[in-house]
């Protein structure tokens, strides 16, 4: 099953970078209709500064997860926002004045279709304050 869903995280990344040229009817949509494969596949990076880059494979469904620590916890925050990047906004939280800009990019497939997501994020705070699992990595 772990090769099976790799394929399908694989295929789907191919089609959200391919773009438009590759048809709906691809990999991501018939994996999102397979009960077995992930609802989400997704890359996720993060970069801080020009040196500092760390990059997880994250995959939600029945027997997903990829390469990120916290699959389960990770998904349950995109399944709060329904897949809405924009919706991951910190709440209560208080954090330091400090400048150190972490940048956020993701790209894959929510429910079968491609997702292209940046934010640059104040400080490591304010990423994790927004993002929870699913910038923990």
């Amino acid at each position: 099953m772990r090769t099976a869903m790799l394929m399908a995280l694989t295929s789907a990344l191919v089609v959200s970078v391919a773009g438009p040229a590759v048809s709906a009817a691809g990999p991501a949509a018939s994996a999102a209709k397979d009960p077995k494969m992930p609802k989400a596949v997704m890359r996720i990076i993060v970069l801080v500064g020009f040196d500092d880059r760390k990059t997880t494979y994250l995959a939600c469904g029945p027997d997903g997860g990829g390469e990120h620590p916290r699959p389960h916890a990770a998904c349950k925050k995109l399944r709060s926002v329904k897949g809405d990047f924009a919706k991951l906004v910190k709440r209560g939280v208080r954090c330091p004045g400090d400048h150190m800009p972490h940048q956020v990019t993701i790209t894959g497939t929510w429910r079968g279709k491609p997702i292209k997501f940046s934010k640059v994020y104040e400080n490591s705070c304010e990423m994790r304050a927004a993002g929870g699992a699913l910038f923990r990595f």
